[in-house]
């Protein structure tokens, strides 16, 4: 079927609008003649949250991630012009616009990602965020489909950035161009805080205070603390706009306390797709944490055994 109006909306076929959501991204396009594309505000829905019988702290955490996200995060990314990727499960653009992308990438698995790009560097066009325009998403299933979706994100960020930026990526760039910072962010402080989780277990036999070690991370745990706070303020004004939304989020803060610990993880899995992209090649199903705990463990498995083989051959 032709497209004959004036812009294009992408939805997810399992999640719902919130009211008025088109009309405040139409609104939003007649306010702002330069945006070639939006990407709407992604919430988990409360109402499948609430019905939880399992995993519902982990639900919850993926709400508030959603909600710092969209209405911390990229409420500052696109007032700055610094929208980084829309949403693959709601976005609209100009008719005009899209005509003249290469529209979806099928061949890599970060499509929203890649639609992004077009718009920024082939269109020379800006993208933006329309707060108020919600779209409520299903809520995770459990810690299996976290793993893979991240893993999944990791994999098409670098996929569209190799593809676009790859000869302009340099450290001498990080106050100029955002997308440096932002790989930074995104990559190796990611890889700062898994590694460190571990190497706090190597400090002890160093000599290192076991309360020295405790207090470190106790101080670590309230910076973070402090910052989601920060975080938990912003997302309560951009929720003006909706009192019921407003509320919930509001009535559930003591998630706050959890995010750090949550974020760690997801740091964990983020770290564990970088390197699945260099050594695999890429598909939109990607194995789930247990099936690859398992392959790892069948290797050291092997690795032990050939060990004392060749040990008891030396012998």
């Amino acid at each position: 079927m032709a497209v004959q109006g004036d812009y294009v909306f992408t939805i997810d076929s399992d999640g719902t609008l919130s009211k008025d959501a088109l009309l405040n991204m139409a609104v939003n396009f007649n306010k702002h003649p330069e945006v070639m594309a939006q990407t709407g505000t992604i919430l988990s829905n409360n109402e499948l949250i609430k019905n939880s019988k399992k995993h519902r702290l982990l639900r919850l955490e993926e709400y508030y991630e959603y909600a710092i996200a969209f209405l911390a995060g990229r409420t500052v990314e696109s007032k700055d012009d610094q929208i980084f990727t829309m949403s693959g499960a709601f976005s609209a653009f100009r008719r005009s616009a899209l005509m003249q992308s290469r529209l979806y990438n099928v061949e890599t698995v970060g499509e929203d990602t890649d639609m992004t790009f077009q718009i920024r560097y082939y269109l020379k066009g800006r993208v933006m965020l329309c707060p108020n325009a919600i779209f409520y998403v299903e809520p995770i299933s459990d810690w299996d489909e976290l793993y893979v979706q991240r893993q999944r994100w990791q994999r098409g960020e670098i996929e569209v950035i190799r593809t676009f930026l790859s000869e302009k990526l340099n450290l001498k760039r990080i106050w100029s161009n955002f997308i440096v910072r932002r790989l930074l962010v995104d990559h190796t402080v990611a890889f700062l805080k898994v590694i460190w989780l571990f190497a706090i277990f190597v400090l002890i036999p160093f000599g290192y205070s076991p309360i020295l070690i405790v207090m470190s991370l106790l101080l670590m745990y309230l910076l973070y603390l402090f910052i989601g706070f920060l975080n938990f303020t912003n997302v309560m004004h951009y929720l003006k706009f909706d009192p019921i939304e407003r509320k919930y989020f509001r009535n559930h803060w003591w998630v706050t306390f959890m995010m750090p610990i949550y974020n760690l993880i997801v740091s964990f899995f983020r770290v564990m797709g970088v390197i699945n992209t260099m050594l695999k090649s890429g598909k939109w199903q990607t194995d789930n944490f247990k099936s690859e705990y398992l392959a790892a463990k069948k290797v050291i498995k092997q690795d032990l055994k050939r060990g004392k083989r060749t040990n008891g051959k030396n012998l």
